[in-house]
């Protein structure tokens, strides 16, 4: 059984929900597999009623005018001993009884037994689900596999999962063989993606070819289900589905309208991407218009993303070259929408609505989300200054930063040598106008002397906004002697370049063998090996170790 995050969810509501629970997700997600296995394993009664299997039940339920009738009904085609308070009913493929939400108030008030359900489409069948008074449904959204389950599925102890998690909030660096080794289980999760049977076919056989085979049959059972609908609501849902690969290829990856038909626009096929997402066979990510809360105010729809519901899915589009490259690590190919395909699917599967930002003279975020009350991310690299044509000042760069967040502080920062040539720079004036400065000192005497006469006149000359970070810790010593001191260490010579650097930083450089360094890994001195040794612990641990 692969471990889902849902099944958590699910056993605790077994053992002590009040409510009807629904279990909401595309097709070939799991959904039923999870439920049923949750419920053996529980040791609670069940009953297992699918209205696909047994379209009677359509009728049983909707004929019974109160909870007392449809119990009197229900006992004459179960086999099992209804026990009042014990006995749960697991309703399955529920899209095929429109009407039981509004049966679901009066079953959960009865109280004698309770429900659990799940179906196909349901977003497309019942838009009202979720409608059902509080207090009388839980839902919980099933999605295919995220990254973490996938590795755990694949054999990553979770106590390496929990390793990661604490690097990456400490910000502390991964042990190369262990990132090594987490790159190549991504590489495959771009490949196996998280459909559940793909990822047991691949541990049973590892044969990328069948969970291919796994894949396309998952795809055409998504293109009947588009058939049947098409046909019914004059729906493009294949057209559309069929193009996304292509869109995503692109350099944007932004869906463009006009492979529907010349002319086409968003109103006319609104439903049809609506219906793909409430399916949940596809992600979209709309554009907004600025980076500011609340990001749905600037949503335009118009334009945006589409991304597929499983990565797996998207990559088994391609050819097998393609794949085998990805597993190669081929850097030749264009791995950009494999890769935010998998983002995308991570931040859905955390609850994140994303958007994206795009502006000619502000740069490019991939993802936006709100985050705590913030705008996320906070700090991104901008290639605005390699996209401007001709040569490229920080006078227009401030300028179009400023114009982008007109409300927010910006400040410019620096170190010394910059600091005290700025007024030579192009129209230094129009860069005070939209930002401060902030200059980074590394001795008292930058700070005492020449940083507080370029202070003065900066104020008095463009009536600039100035200020020093002292950095009282760095030590004078240009970069470039630093690393001949520590090639020459391992050719006689006489400075120790150790007492310039952080003992943890040197011990890295040691290790990876950087700037010339030569040091031998199996016969290091006692300095070597401390140093070495610290590099490879995270940083709040080192007073303790340190004692």
């Amino acid at each position: 059984m692969l471990n889902r995050s849902a099944g958590k969810i699910i056993t605790e509501w077994i053992s002590d929900g009040k409510d009807a629970l629904l279990v909401t997700g595309a097709r070939q997600i799991g959904k039923t597999y999870l439920i049923r296995e949750c419920l053996k394993n529980s040791g609670f009664p069940y009953v297992e009623l699918n209205f696909i299997e047994n379209p009677e039940l359509i009728e049983l339920f909707a004929g019974a005018k109160d909870a007392k009738e449809l119990m009197m009904r229900l006992s004459l085609v179960t086999k099992e001993t209804l026990q009042v308070g014990k006995t749960i009913f697991f309703l399955d493929e529920i899209q095929e009884f429109k009407d039981i939400v509004t049966r679901i108030k009066f079953l959960v008030e009865d109280g004698s037994f309770r429900y659990i359900m799940s179906g196909s489409l349901l977003g497309v069948e019942l838009n009202d689900l979720r409608s059902a008074p509080v207090g009388y449904l839980s839902v919980i959204d099933m999605f295919p596999l995220d990254f973490k389950e996938f590795a755990c599925a694949v054999g990553v102890n979770e106590h390496i999962i929990s390793t990661l998690k604490e690097h990456f909030e400490d910000r502390t660096r991964v042990d190369e063989f262990v990132h090594s080794r987490m790159l190549d289980v991504f590489y495959l999760y771009l490949i196996v993606g998280g459909m559940p049977e793909a990822v047991v076919m691949y541990n049973d056989s590892n044969d990328l070819a069948k969970v291919g085979g796994i894949h396309d049959k998952i795809i055409r059972l998504y293109k009947q289900d588009f058939s049947k609908y098409e046909k019914t609501y004059k729906l493009k849902l294949q057209e559309i589905y069929d193009s996304m690969p292509g869109q995503l290829d692109q350099k944007n990856k932004r869906f463009q309208l006009n492979v529907l038909g010349q002319g086409m626009n968003y109103d006319r096929v609104a439903n049809d991407f609506l219906w793909l997402k409430d399916a949940g066979v596809a992600i979209p990510v709309y554009n907004i218009r600025e980076p500011k809360l609340p990001l749905i105010i600037s949503e335009n729809r118009n334009l945006f993303k589409l991304f597929f519901s499983d990565i797996g899915l998207l990559t088994s589009c391609y050819s097998n070259q393609t794949k085998l490259a990805i597993l190669n690590k081929d850097a030749s190919i264009n791995n950009g929408a494999l890769f935010e395909n998998a983002v995308a699917q991570e931040l859905l599967v955390k609850g994140h609505k994303e958007y994206y930002f795009n502006s000619k003279k502000q740069g490019e975020l991939d993802f936006v989300i709100e985050l705590n009350g913030k705008v996320t991310p906070r700090a991104e690299a901008s290639d605005l200054e390699l996209r401007r044509e001709g040569k490229s000042y920080t006078a227009d760069t401030v300028e179009a930063i400023h114009e982008a967040f007109p409300e927010d502080e910006l400040w410019l920062l620096m170190g010394t040598d910059m600091f005290l040539t700025i007024q030579n720079w192009y129209q230094p004036e129009r860069i005070f106008q939209y930002a401060g400065v902030a200059a980074f000192s590394r001795s008292q005497e930058d700070t005492q002397e020449i940083f507080a006469q370029q202070s003065q006149y900066l104020e008095e000359t463009y009536h600039a906004r100035t200020t020093v970070v002292p950095l009282p810790e760095v030590r004078e010593i240009a970069s470039r002697d630093l690393r001949r001191m520590l090639a020459s260490e391992w050719t006689g010579g006489n400075v120790d370049p150790a007492q310039y650097l952080w003992e943890p930083v040197y011990g890295y450089i040691l290790k990876e063998g950087l700037f010339g360094t030569q040091a031998d890994l199996k016969h290091l001195s006692d300095k070597h090996l401390r140093a070495i040794s610290f590099s490879m612990v995270q940083a709040k641990r080192l007073p303790h170790i340190k004692g």
